[in-house]
């Protein structure tokens, strides 16, 4: 789909003129790819949450309807027991009536398959 978002958008006028000819696919690729570049990941300090948060700020800011999604992930030693539970952050976008979720650490699209497989939401719109 072509962009003419900025319709879309509560009528904001928040594009850049490179993003006013690349597609709405096209311009979160690249905010996601920026908020992961701008940031080295480490726990506690800045991890799969700050870049979550960070990154559904910058898509808000444009426009996207975008928000957290998180689970919780157990962790295992190095015989596969598991020992405790960590949490999980990532980001969903929704476009035309579609999902769309980033793995915001790594700046990347999760492709269906992998978000099916691997994926479990705990809940939606919470930034851990």
């Amino acid at each position: 789909f072509p962009v003419t978002i900025a319709r879309e958008r509560n009528k904001k006028e928040t594009l850049t003129e490179t993003e006013k000819i690349l597609t709405p696919i096209e311009i979160i690729e690249q905010i996601a790819l920026n908020v992961s570049d701008s940031h080295s990941y480490e726990k506690g300090v800045f991890d799969c949450t700050d870049f979550s948060k960070e990154l559904v700020k910058k898509l808000k800011e444009k426009g996207f309807n975008a928000y957290c999604v998180g689970t919780v992930v157990w962790d295992y030693d190095d015989r596969d027991k598991p020992f405790g539970k960590s949490l999980h952050t990532w980001v969903e976008v929704k476009i035309n009536n579609s999902t769309i979720p980033i793995e915001a650490t790594g700046g990347y699209f999760i492709d269906e398959e992998s978000y099916k497989k691997n994926y479990v939401i705990t809940e939606r719109g919470v930034c851990w």
